[in-house]
């Protein structure tokens, strides 16, 4: 029996021994790029009827909805097991469909847009307990690509032009929340990591138009593959 308990115990101290080296093995590179796509579920409010200088529409838009492409080259610095810093250079679409509204003639009107930036997102990144959870809150600023927008309206043809007063910069804020997924070895000096991620985007600055109050606020699903080597 005490021989037996003798083996036990040598063999736990075994494992701990070999977990312990297991760990300190483990590579964590500090700097990592890649890639994400996502999808952007935008959500509109607000009023929108002047469209632009030469079109009013007979009834005033408010509520809508659409979903849009994300993408985006990302950079992570990471110095530490907790803390560390993200960057993501995208194309952000904003654009969706308005719900329709019936002008004074009875006839129903549509509006939707292809409304897109180019932005740069800075975030700060919180990895609590160093698990493979991690949270970011950051800022955005968003360059006007794409302004575009097609009205309809029954008994008359379809207008395709660009919102007139669009803001030509935005600058938001976001939060979110994601999960990283090795796809190889821990002591392998090349690492790779899948990571699906979401985030939320409130309505404060952005405002897509200067005039007006139509109001943006969009909530973003997708996925990264980060790629980091460590020395």
């Amino acid at each position: 029996m005490t021989r037996q308990l003798f083996s036990y115990l040598l063999m736990l101290i075994g494992f701990t021994i070999t977990s312990q080296a297991q760990e300190a093995q483990k590579l964590r590179p500090k700097f990592w790029y890649g890639v994400s796509t996502a999808a952007n579920f935008n959500f509109y409010s607000g009023t929108t009827q002047r469209l632009n200088t030469t079109l009013r529409a007979p009834e005033a838009f408010h509520k809508g909805f659409g979903v849009a492409p994300y993408g985006s080259v990302l950079f992570e610095y990471r110095p530490d097991g907790m803390l560390g810093l993200m960057l993501n250079l995208a194309y952000d679409g904003r654009g969706g469909s308005f719900k329709g509204v019936t002008a004074p003639c009875n006839c129903p009107a549509s509006l939707n847009t292809k409304l897109s930036y180019i932005t740069i997102e800075p975030s700060l990144r919180i990895t609590p307990f160093s698990s493979d959870l991690y949270l970011f809150i950051g800022g955005a600023y968003s360059y006007n690509v794409d302004k575009s927008f097609t009205y309809t309206q029954r008994l008359k043809p379809d207008t395709k032009a660009d919102f007139s007063n669009i803001a030509t910069s935005v600058f938001s804020g976001q939060v979110g929340v994601g999960y990283e997924i090795l796809l190889s070895s821990t002591i392998n000096p090349n690492q790779v990591y899948l990571s699906p991620f979401i985030s939320y985007h409130p309505y404060f600055g952005q405002a897509p138009r200067t005039t007006e109050s139509w109001s943006l606020t969009t909530l973003r699903v997708g996925t990264a593959l980060k790629f980091g080597r460590a020395h």
